[in-house]
C-alpha cells in the first residue's frame, strides 16, 4: 500500500472509533465544576405591568416604585395575545401638541393665549382657530382647551395660573 493510502485508513478509522466512543452529551454541559448547581432549562421571564390604580394608591401611601422593574405575578399573561386581540386595528390619535407657550393676556374680560409654531408667532382666542388644525374651545388658566380638527381629539396645554 502506498502511503496516502495507509494515511487515509488511519484517518477513517480514527474518526469511526472516536464517533462510537464520543460521550452523548457535549463537553461543555459534563466538565461543570462541582461547587456549581446543576444546570437548569432556560426559561424566558416574562415582565407583567402594575395597573395604574395600583400604582396611584401606593404613590399616594408613600411608597415609590420602580417603574422599570420586572413584577411577576402568580399567573402570568400569555405571551402571544389571542388572535382577535391582534386583529383589532389601533385607532388613530392626535399628534403632540406642536405650540410653545408664550405668555397670556387678559382684556376686555377675555384672556388671549400667545404661542409659536417653529416661526410663526399665534394669538389664542376662545373659538378661534389656531393653524386651521386646532380649535380654542376655552382658556382658563391653568391651561388652554383645544381641539384637534381631523380627529375630533380634546387635548390641553399649560399656561400657569392666572396673575
Amino acid at each position: 500500500m502506498r502511503p496516502i493510502r495507509i494515511a487515509l485508513a488511519l484517518g477513517v478509522g480514527g474518526i469511526g472509533w472516536w464517533w462510537l466512543l464520543a460521550p452523548a452529551e457535549p463537553v461543555a454541559a459534563t466538565a461543570r465544576p462541582r461547587h456549581m448547581a446543576p444546570a437548569r432549562p432556560l426559561q424566558p421571564a416574562l415582565a407583567t405591568l402594575l395597573p395604574r390604580s395600583r400604582l396611584i394608591a401606593s404613590h399616594a401611601e408613600g411608597h415609590v416604585h420602580d417603574l422599570f422593574a420586572v413584577h411577576s405575578e402568580s399567573s402570568p399573561s400569555p405571551a402571544l395575545p389571542p388572535a382577535a386581540e391582534s386583529e383589532t386595528p389601533s385607532l388613530p390619535a392626535a399628534p403632540a401638541l406642536p405650540f410653545i407657550y408664550l405668555g397670556k393676556k387678559f382684556e376686555g374680560g377675555q384672556w388671549e393665549v400667545f404661542l409659536v409654531n417653529g416661526d410663526k408667532t399665534l394669538v389664542a382666542r376662545e373659538g378661534s382657530l389656531v393653524d386651521d388644525l386646532y380649535r380654542v374651545e376655552a382658556i382658563a388658566p391653568p391651561e388652554l382647551r383645544l381641539t384637534y380638527l381631523p380627529l375630533g381629539t380634546r387635548q390641553a396645554l399649560s399656561i400657569g395660573e392666572a396673575p
